[in-house]
């Protein structure tokens, strides 16, 4: 539907090619179209550059990347553990200094060890991908919240994300509102961690 109203909006901008002459009603209702969309303020913010900009998300980031680097650190540090076990414990099979009535409880424990390391890795994962959907909740809400604020004086019609994934293929600069939006956020940012 945004694609639509984009194109319809973009469309009806477009000069019109000459045809026949036009009925009266059908050229009143050619202005009012136009007249509508021309009416239309439209802006939009660059996603791209309001997740490198704004302050509060370098913020949540570098928490994210400190907490996943440290759950990497203790995991590695179990699996290396892990392997270094298990590898002594297979030179031990291979030259023969263990029965294998004591080897199969050390290979049971091994194997335990194994999957509370996957468990925990799971675990991990869980606990990491739960955290980035409140980081990314937490940057969408405080994004919501200042386009409502801006828009109290600025009335925009419509206010449209671009990035490099969305169906906008063009938008002309002078509806750029991402360092508005962006300056914006940090110097409020700057004023809450001030408090």
């Amino acid at each position: 539907m945004l694609l639509t109203v984009v194109v319809f909006v973009l469309s009806s901008c477009q000069p019109k090619e000459k045809t026949a002459p036009a009925t009266k009603q059908s050229v009143s209702q050619e202005v009012s179209t136009t007249n509508m969309a021309s009416g239309l303020k439209i802006a939009f913010v660059n996603t791209d550059s309001f997740m490198e900009r704004y302050f509060y998300v370098q913020i949540l980031k570098k928490d994210l990347e400190d907490e996943t680097n440290a759950k990497m650190a203790t995991l590695q540090k179990k699996q290396k553990s892990y392997e270094k076990d298990a590898a002594y414990f297979q030179k031990q099979l291979d030259a023969g200094s263990i029965s294998e009535a004591n080897a199969q409880p050390i290979y049971q424990k091994l194997m335990e060890r194994q999957q509370k390391l996957y468990e925990l890795n799971q675990t991990y994962s869980n606990q990491l991908s739960q955290k980035e959907a409140v980081m990314n909740g937490r940057i969408a809400d405080s994004l919501q919240n200042f386009i409502n604020i801006l828009n109290r004086d600025n009335q925009y019609d419509l206010i449209l994300t671009k990035n490099m994934m969305t169906n906008i293929l063009y938008a002309n600069p002078a509806f750029d509102i991402t360092d508005t939006v962006i300056n914006g956020l940090n110097a409020r940012y700057h004023e809450e961690e001030k408090k």
